[in-house]
């Protein structure tokens, strides 16, 4: 059961997972819902990946529809494909770049939980690059403090990743692009006129 959390002053609210959802439960406790369809929304890291797996394997629901929050590793869908092979109940899997927390518009954090432990440097990586995706820049400038041995590290693997993934930013960036334009062309107003 999730509750809701209500934000600071903007009057977003934020859900947060009851520490009973958060317990794993095991497969034979656990009630079927054919009649449902699923939409699961998992950050694409080992443990989620495990999760899902073990989930479509022994599926409760009629489908799902699976949506990682951020780029995923080849590896990962095929295991996905492999859980799935003799179930058949994905019908879609989506990457979507929400792989972090807004706690306003202009500040972004790994963890919304204050008392969390610090993240490691790969979920920082994953926290910038999934927000650069969804700022959807055609350019990325990466600077840091120079001063800050870690800082220079994350920017290094940033850059790489950046590479890595450049044709994702194209895409991204093309889209974007488009979705601008559309946006323009239905604002102007018409350049016909009819006469009376």
């Amino acid at each position: 059961q999730l509750q809701p959390h209500h934000g600071n002053d903007d009057g977003r609210v934020l859900l947060r997972k009851n520490d009973e959802r958060r317990s794993r439960r095991s497969g034979s406790n656990r009630a079927a819902l054919p009649h449902l369809h699923a939409v699961v929304f998992v950050r694409p890291c080992e443990e989620s990946i495990a999760l899902l797996c073990e989930e479509i394997r022994h599926p409760r629901f009629a489908d799902y529809r699976v949506m990682f929050s951020n780029t995923t590793r080849h590896a990962f869908i095929e295991r996905l494909a492999q859980a799935d092979a003799t179930t058949q109940r994905v019908l879609a899997v989506q990457e979507h770049f929400a792989d972090f927390f807004a706690l306003r518009p202009r500040l972004c954090v790994a963890s919304p939980d204050p008392i969390a432990l610090p993240p490691t440097l790969d979920r920082l990586l994953d926290v910038v690059f999934s927000s650069i995706l969804t700022l959807r820049s055609p350019s990325v400038d990466i600077r840091y403090e120079h001063s800050s041995h870690e800082c220079q590290h994350l920017a290094q693997r940033l850059a790489v990743r950046l590479d890595q993934e450049s044709a994702i930013l194209a895409q991204n960036a093309r889209s974007s692009s488009a979705a601008a334009n559309a946006s323009n062309k239905s604002a102007r107003p018409s350049s016909s006129s009819s006469a009376a």
